[in-house]
Parts: C-alpha cells; sequence; structure tokens
C-alpha cells in the first residue's frame, strides 16, 4: 500500500475505532460509497481491532510544526524487526500501537509506534524517557516493557516499544460498567490502581496522564496501568525538564489537576497524580466526571467519610491533598475497614461509631435510638408517620445520653478500640437507669442497644442482662408490638450464640406469637425468627427441625431480598452448620461456600462476615481430611478476625483451638 494512501487509511481506522461497535458498519457502508476499495481495505481491519478505541490519545496541546514525511505502512504481516504485526489495538496523532507476535521467544506483545512525522527531536527524547521510566517499574500492575528499540523502513529508523498486551483489554470504567460491579469491586479495583501508581511513586515516576483508557482491564479482571508517555521520573532532572517545555500543557483535560492545567512545571509532583486517582474513583462511584458538586448532592447515602476521601484527593491545592497514591489507597482502606480516616480527623464521637462498625453494624444503633434491632442488620423501615416521630423524640434524648457519656471518653486511654468500647458499654449500662429516671421508652432501647452491643463483643451474659432489662421494661407497657417482638428475637440470638438452645427457644417462640398476631407483619420479620429458631432447635439436636426452619427462611430470604442479598448468606451459614452436625460434609461445604461468595461480593474480601465464613468454611475442610487446605481458610480466617474483635471473643478462641495457638 502507498504510503499515501496508508496515511488515509490511517485516518479513517482512528475516526472507525473512536465510534461504538455498531456505529462501525454504518462509517464504512458510507466510505463505500466514495471508494469501495478503501472501505474494503477498512472493514478488514476493523475485524482485527479489538473495541479499545481511545487505547492511544493525541497530547491535548498542538505540537510544535514542522514538515512530516510520510507516515508508516504496517499492514497485518509487516515486519518491525523481530516482530510480526497480527492487528491494530489503537491509534491516535502521535502513534499507534499494534499487536504483534514476536519470533523469539514467541509470545504477543503490544508495539508502541511513534508516528514518522512525529521524529522531532524533543519527541524523540520524549518516547525514549517513557521507555527508561516504564524500565524502572517491576509491579503486576504495570505493563511490562520487553524491549525499547528502532526499526527502519524506507530510509528512515524510527523507535518503537515492546511491551505486555493486555488480553481482552477494557478501560477501566466501560469495564466496571459491563459488568455490573458493585461498590465494593469497584473500591477493590481502585486499591489496585493506587497501588501500581504508588509503585511508580515510590520510585520517583510520576504519571501525569492517569484516565481510563490508560488503566485496562483484561478479560480476567486484572488490572494494568499502561502509556507513561509523559511520565515524569522525579530522580532524572533532565527527563523532567524535557517532559514539559515552555507552554505546553501534557495530559488529557478532565483528570489534570489545576497546577498541571495551568503549565506550572515546578508544581508537578505525585500529587497531580492523586488528583486523577480521584477523578477516577468519582467516575467509579458514580459513571460521571466530577461537575462542581459535592459528592453527597449527587447520592446522599454516600458515607461521609468515602466523601470525604473524594475531597481531599480533588482538592484544588495541592497542600490539601494526599501526598501520594499510597496515602489515597490507606484510606480507602480504612473505610473499608470502618477505621477512621485522614482526610477528616474524626471527634470522639465519630472515632466510636466506626470502632462499633468494626464490630459489625448493630452498635449504629447508639447514634439513631434504633428501635428494631433485628430489622436494623437489613436496612428495613415499617413504622408509621406517627411511630417515627415519636421515636425521633425519643432518639433525641438518647443521643443526648450517649453524648454525655462519650464526652467522658478519651481514645488515648486505651490502645485498642475494642477495650475502650467495652468501657463505654460498662458505663453507659451503670448510668442508663439512674440519669434517664422515668423515661421508660428511652431506658429500654438504650438496654436493647447495649445488649446488641456486648453481643457483638462476645460478652453474652451482660448481653443476656441487658436485653432482658430492656424487655421488663416494654412489657410494662403492656404492648405485644413489633418493638418487644424484635427484642425477644435478639435475646434468642444471643442465647443461641450463649449455648443455651432451650431459653432461646422459648424467646423465638414468643416473638414469632407476636409476628402472627399482626397481619402486616414483613415477611423478612418471619425470615429472621425462623433462622434465629433453626440456630436454638440445632443446640438441642432436633436436627430435622432445624433444617426445616432455616430453609424456610432461606426462602423468604431469597424471595423478598433476592438471591444475592446477605440475609441469604446468614440462612446458609446456618443450613451449613446443621449439615456438618449431620456429618453431611460435603453439603456443609456447599452452604458456607454459598455465604463466602455472597459476603465476598457484599461485604468485600476483607470484611469481618467473610472472615467468620472462612472459619466455618476451614472447619468443616478439617472435618473432611483436608487438612492443608483447611488450615489455609483458617489462617486467612484469623488474620482478619485478629484486627477486627477483641482478644477473649469465642471466635478467635475458637480458630486458637482449631489451629492449636495460643
Amino acid at each position: 500500500m502507498q504510503a499515501e494512501r496508508w496515511a488515509r487509511l490511517r485516518e479513517l481506522l482512528g475516526a472507525a475505532l473512536e465510534l461504538e461497535p455498531e456505529g462501525r458498519e454504518a462509517f464504512v457502508e458510507n466510505l463505500g460509497a466514495l471508494d469501495r476499495d478503501l472501505a474494503d481495505e477498512l472493514a478488514r481491519w476493523l475485524e482485527l481491532a479489538p473495541s479499545a478505541a481511545d487505547f492511544l490519545h493525541a497530547p491535548a496541546a498542538p505540537l510544535a510544526s514542522w514538515e512530516r514525511p510520510a507516515r508508516l505502512a504496517l499492514g497485518p504481516d509487516a515486519r518491525v524487526g523481530r516482530y510480526r504485526v497480527c492487528a491494530v489495538l489503537g491509534s491516535g496523532s502521535s502513534g499507534v500501537v499494534l499487536e504483534a507476535e514476536q519470533d523469539s521467544p514467541r509470545r504477543r506483545v503490544a508495539l508502541k509506534i511513534l508516528q514518522r512525522g512525529l521524529h522531532s527531536p524533543a519527541a524523540l527524547q520524549r518516547f525514549l524517557d517513557e521507555a527508561r521510566a516504564l524500565a524502572l517499574l517491576d509491579h503486576p500492575g504495570v505493563a511490562r516493557v520487553f524491549e525499547a528499540g528502532t526499526f527502519v523502513q524506507d530510509g528512515v529508523t524510527t523507535p518503537f516499544i515492546a511491551m505486555e498486551l493486555v488480553e481482552g483489554a477494557r478501560d477501566l470504567v466501560r469495564f466496571v460498567r459491563a459488568t455490573g460491579a458493585s461498590r465494593a469491586q469497584r473500591l477493590q479495583l481502585f486499591l489496585e490502581l493506587c497501588a501500581a501508581v504508588g509503585h511508580g511513586h515510590a520510585r520517583g515516576v510520576i504519571h501525569r496522564d492517569l484516565k481510563p483508557a490508560n488503566v485496562l482491564v483484561d478479560r480476567t479482571g486484572v488490572l494494568k496501568v499502561i502509556d507513561f508517555g509523559i511520565a515524569r521520573c522525579a530522580a532524572d532532572a533532565a527527563a523532567s525538564a524535557r517532559l514539559t517545555l515552555q507552554g505546553d500543557v501534557l495530559g488529557t483535560r478532565p483528570y489534570m489537576s489545576p497546577e498541571q492545567a495551568a503549565g506550572a512545571r515546578e508544581a508537578i509532583d505525585t500529587r497531580c497524580d492523586v488528583y486523577a486517582l480521584g477523578v477516577l474513583l468519582h467516575e467509579l462511584l458514580f459513571d460521571a466526571l466530577p461537575d462542581g458538586r459535592r459528592p453527597r448532592e449527587r447520592e446522599a447515602r454516600l458515607p461521609g467519610d468515602l466523601e470525604a476521601v473524594l475531597l481531599c484527593a480533588l482538592s484544588e491545592t495541592p497542600e490539601q491533598r494526599y501526598a501520594s497514591a499510597h496515602e489515597l489507597a490507606a484510606d480507602v482502606r480504612r473505610f473499608r475497614e470502618h477505621r477512621p480516616i485522614e482526610a477528616r480527623p474524626p471527634g470522639f464521637a465519630h472515632h466510636a461509631r466506626l470502632i462499633a462498625r468494626r464490630h459489625r453494624r448493630a452498635v449504629l444503633a447508639w447514634v439513631g435510638g434504633l428501635a428494631l434491632l433485628g430489622a436494623s442488620v437489613l436496612g428495613f423501615s415499617w413504622r408509621t408517620a406517627v411511630v417515627e416521630a415519636r421515636e425521633r423524640e425519643k432518639a433525641q434524648r438518647v443521643t443526648a445520653f450517649l453524648s454525655s457519656i462519650l464526652d467522658r471518653a478519651r481514645p488515648s486511654l486505651s490502645q485498642r478500640g475494642d477495650v475502650l468500647l467495652r468501657d463505654v458499654l460498662v458505663e453507659a449500662a451503670q448510668r442508663v437507669d439512674d440519669e434517664l429516671g422515668e423515661a421508660r421508652a428511652e431506658r429500654a432501647e438504650l438496654h436493647a442497644t447495649l445488649g446488641t452491643a456486648f453481643r457483638e463483643l462476645g460478652a453474652f451474659d451482660a448481653a443476656v442482662a441487658e436485653l432482658e432489662r430492656a424487655l421488663a421494661l416494654k412489657r410494662a407497657d403492656a404492648q405485644d408490638d413489633y418493638e418487644l417482638a424484635a427484642w425477644l428475637n435478639e435475646l434468642g440470638d444471643v442465647l443461641a450464640s450463649a449455648g443455651r438452645g432451650a431459653e432461646a427457644e422459648r424467646a423465638l417462640r414468643e416473638s414469632a406469637a407476636i409476628e402472627a398476631c399482626h397481619a402486616d407483619t414483613p415477611r423478612v420479620f418471619v425470615g429472621i425468627t425462623a433462622n434465629h429458631l433453626a440456630r436454638a432447635l440445632l443446640l438441642q439436636g432436633r436436627l430435622e427441625e432445624a433444617a426445616a426452619s432455616a430453609s424456610r427462611a432461606r426462602e423468604i430470604y431469597a424471595t423478598e431480598l433476592g438471591v444475592t442479598h446477605e440475609a441469604v448468606a446468614a440462612a446458609e451459614r446456618t443450613l451449613g452448620d446443621i449439615a456438618r452436625a449431620c456429618e453431611e460434609l460435603q453439603l456443609a461445604e456447599q452452604h458456607y461456600q454459598s455465604a463466602l461468595d455472597v459476603h465476598t461480593e457484599t461485604h468485600g474480601p476483607d470484611s469481618l462476615q467473610v472472615a467468620e465464613d472462612r472459619l466455618r468454611l476451614g472447619a468443616v475442610l478439617l472435618d473432611s481430611g483436608r487438612c492443608a487446605q483447611g488450615r489455609d481458610e483458617l489462617v486467612r480466617a484469623r488474620a482478619r478476625m485478629v484486627e477486627l474483635l477483641p482478644p477473649a471473643h469465642p471466635d478467635l478462641l475458637r480458630l486458637a483451638q482449631l489451629l492449636d495457638v495460643p
């Protein structure tokens, strides 16, 4: 193909690749009306080309003009050194990226080739600087460089870089949209991105053009950062000076920090990448670029800490941003683990609330005066407007009491959050009745909430005592309502956790009777009671009854909430416990694995829920004689649970026995 015709084809190919796949066919048809041969050739290239249209973009600012010689003619089967061209991956005005096969060792690679027309000394040097920057990096999240060299065509020497080919690549944003990734999965991918960028920061390499097109995810979900074409090597002053010439603004506008967009060369550092990462995080969370609105104006239910992380990363002032990708990632991990973030130094009430979250959801009831504790786990609201108004007034009094408790505590008094939480709980339990006096409903509310909190810490006796106080106060009102049923349900759950099956059954049967008296009882409440009752029956060895009750709970959850809801995982756990007691170990393993899969999806792989599933799964694997696999699951469970539970928690003691460790 003549050079002029290739230049025309290349321009058309670039335009076609910018279209969605369904639009390319019409593009080719329109071209065919003018030049059928050229249209047929374009169609052949498009058949070879994946959909990564924006793999390589032109620089944001126009390059200095110079005479442009004819562009390269590199069709299928053309040779570039020891590489055979197979397909085009992407193109732009600055170059082309091809899929090629290397002769030895035989493997598929991505070839990045600088277009002949850009062979100015500055462009050539920038290309070499990219190869040098990539050579500094060795991380699974950064596409590897195999070779940087040159080849000769028509008497012209042209540089190329051979790098790792990302199979089935889609850019980060397209990948999460196409796969319907959950928030937890998107945050996990973002952490992988931060790890790759942070690796560069630790070696003095600043990417400076982070955007979805330069963050690829392969067909197996593995993330790779590519295109360090304008990366800056902080340790290489000469390269840094070359990368930003007077008047140049390199990068992609929506992802550029204010100082980078202003061309402030001396201000370019790792915080520019942090800003771009903030834009990418915003896109991952909202499927949209920032537009000036605060994140919670877009989504009112967005956690405040996650908004604080975003605002810190996107600060207009570099000094107010995270200093590096690693610092940003650390705060995202703190958010996922319900720990205080650095972006917003918390007051003590906020600190205590985060500690409570680390011990699961129940203690969140402190700040809201939550009445229906069992339902709070599932996030349901059932009250009428009148009841809600009454609860708001009660919540204000409860919150005032809690504030007085929290004001007396200081994080510095303890080096472990769980010890601090236990101290606060004990003091609150001692003061409730004295300070709230005749406010019987508020006292009941607090005793019930304290009972649930003690249960989360594994202090079952204290939990039972607090719940029984709440029930005594509630019974004095002679109201058999949802609140009484919920607290009986919670008491039954605590008693079952303490191994007191017969007492648990009595409480749960009473709860079920109250629910049956109310025609408008939500079906999910019935499921909660059925699942707890199954555990109480299991403790008494009544396995058939237990299996029937747990199966009923699972059916209700799946019908009302969907099969991927965490409530279904709770029923799967119970069914697994029952199957294990029946010595049906393979069935038990299946139930535990189902619970693990759901919790990994809903809470993330590092959550306490997943660790608890691994504890159960590891135990049944040991029972099955698969000791190495079982021990691996238990070790993974223990690694998380020692961080998230108090030292004397029953689950940790059980793990120690299974692993035979102190």
